[in-house]
């Protein structure tokens, strides 16, 4: 791969990231809810989770719908990290902290099949409200 191509597969990444980026609250550091984002914090074994809907209009969203293969209601859970500690010590089997802070700010069941996780460590997922 020649350092021209390189460099432009390096611009396309940084471009999606800060279009995941953007696409998130402005402030999720408030604990409770934001019924402006639509974002709900939950703690979890001592980690806060910051849950709330992909908007449809956001690069996010299309990803999620064309990874998970269903169009409906996405939700997402980010684990908040406060400190910014590039290397802190991972949460111990976050898929299952992440569904349980699915369930916990929306009440719904999880899709475990459809869970998805990304590079920045945000999981995504369907709900069953039923």
């Amino acid at each position: 791969m020649s350092n021209c191509q390189q460099s432009t597969l390096r611009l396309m990444i940084a471009a999606g990231l800060l279009a995941a980026i953007t696409s998130l609250p402005a402030s999720p550091l408030a604990a409770g809810s934001d019924p402006a984002a639509g974002l709900t914090s939950v703690t979890v074994e001592g980690a806060i989770w910051h849950v709330g809907p992909v908007v449809e209009d956001t690069p996010a969203h299309a990803k999620a719908t064309e990874r998970l293969g269903v169009d409906a209601p996405i939700y997402m859970a980010v684990r908040q990290n406060p400190k910014l500690e590039a290397f802190r010590r991972p949460s111990l089997l976050s898929a299952r902290q992440a569904a349980r802070a699915l369930r916990g700010a929306t009440g719904c069941g999880v899709h475990t099949n459809t869970m998805m996780r990304t590079i920045s460590g945000a999981y995504f997922a369907r709900l069953s409200c039923d």
